[in-house]
């Protein structure tokens, strides 16, 4: 009995779904291709979505609106055996059509090729606030409509269809808070299928550029350059203000590396970068960690950048360092050691390597601002005699 009825309730289903197929057959025109067909499905199906997220959905209203979903379903299935159906889509695939993507800017109108004998689908990149011109009309048609217009709620396609051979009108587009233009005409090669991007969204393209613009891109060594760098960067709270694009691409952070090697302490405490022309001003103090005066190579200082050391262009400190003192020390690097560009992060640690001095260990303990004592090797023991024996004695008759 419960096979029966559930059989009777399916029965009834369909007979009402074949009832509003047949009058919606009655009604409208058969679809145009089957992009039209799949955008009417698809919209009476974001119908009954809509009510299926309700908070307390009618089961009527559900009804009502499955019904219509399986109605144009079969709609759909019944036009795609018309041999009208098909000789249209031969026809319409055999001759010049495009399938493209094409890029959309909100000052620019962008053109899309239509034809009466089939419809364009637009996919646009986000879902359309509203559609707009003088001559768009729904499916229901209109006494001045130029362009039919399909947009199932919510989804992001357009599918248009010109009314005529001459069709030619103006749209706007509604997106994201801004208006874009599309040129609709009927034209000999119609649009099929057109993907749209946004213009930032596009990949960028390679630009040819002249030998001139090669050069002018390169960096420029020049130690003078290297002392403006370092003077800049001293004087940046100051000359920022004033001279503002000398500082265009410039940034600073405050930081605490140290690096002890038992002779000597660097301590970086402000990093200055200029990404424009590739320099790097470390800034810090060196302290003498022994009692005579040191004196050292600074062409042979580096900058250990994380785990990369990169060579010194620049090193302005006092020499002798007197003992036990502490004095500025400023290095300026630009570069890789290619010639070409470091682009070096600011947010890297950065600490000062000064070269060996002579007489004097060369072992370095890193720190991250924290106090310890430095981290020394000990001085190498004097030479023990190779033991004879395992118990460390002489054999006998040996000394």
């Amino acid at each position: 009995m419960e096979a029966i009825e559930r059989d009777n309730q399916l029965k009834q289903a369909a007979d009402a779904a074949l009832a509003e197929a047949r009058l919606a057959c009655a009604k409208w025109k058969p679809f145009n291709s089957v992009h039209e067909g799949y955008a009417v499905i698809l919209e009476e199906l974001d119908e009954l979505w809509s009510e299926a997220k309700q908070r307390v959905p009618s089961k009527e209203r559900l009804k009502l609106e499955a019904r219509q979903v399986a109605a144009m379903a079969i709609r759909f299935v019944a036009e795609l055996t018309l041999a009208a159906f098909f000789l249209f889509v031969v026809s319409s695939y055999s001759g010049a059509q495009t399938i493209s993507t094409k890029m959309m800017t909100p000052g620019t109108p962008l053109a899309i090729s239509l034809s009466p004998q089939l419809t364009t689908t637009l996919l646009l990149p986000e879902v359309p606030s509203g559609t707009f011109g003088l001559g768009l009309v729904n499916n229901q048609g209109g006494a001045n409509g130029v362009v039919q217009i399909e947009h199932p709620e919510g989804s992001k396609i357009i599918v248009l269809h010109p009314l005529s051979e001459t069709a030619a009108m103006t749209m706007t587009v509604l997106m994201d808070g801004q208006l874009y233009v599309f040129n609709l005409r009927s034209a000999a090669n119609p649009d099929v299928a057109i993907t749209l991007v946004k213009a930032e969204a596009a990949a960028p393209r390679a630009q040819e550029v002249t030998p001139e613009e090669v050069k002018a891109a390169r960096i420029k060594y020049d130690p003078e350059l290297l002392v403006g760098f370092e003077r800049r960067a001293r004087d940046a709270s100051l000359l920022r203000k004033l001279y503002p694009d000398l500082y265009q691409g410039y940034d600073t952070r405050s930081v605490d590396y140290t690096s002890d090697s038992g002779v000597v302490k660097t301590t970086v405490k402000q990093i200055h970068r200029f990404s424009k022309e590739d320099a790097t001003v470390v800034e810090g103090t060196v302290q003498n960690e022994t009692d005579h005066p040191i004196q050292f190579d600074g062409r042979a200082a580096t900058v250990l950048v994380a785990n990369e050391t990169h060579p010194v262009k620049l090193l302005d400190c006092l020499r002798p360092i007197p003992p036990g003192a502490t004095v500025p020390i400023d290095v300026v690097l630009q570069g890789d050691v290619d010639g070409g560009r470091a682009n070096l992060s600011i947010d890297n640690p950065m600490r000062i390597i000064l070269p060996p001095i002579p007489g004097e260990g060369t072992v370095w303990d890193y720190k991250n601002g924290r106090n310890g004592g430095p981290f020394k090797i000990p001085h190498a023991a004097d030479k023990h005699p190779v033991p004879l024996t395992q118990m460390d004695k002489p054999k006998e008759g040996q000394p």
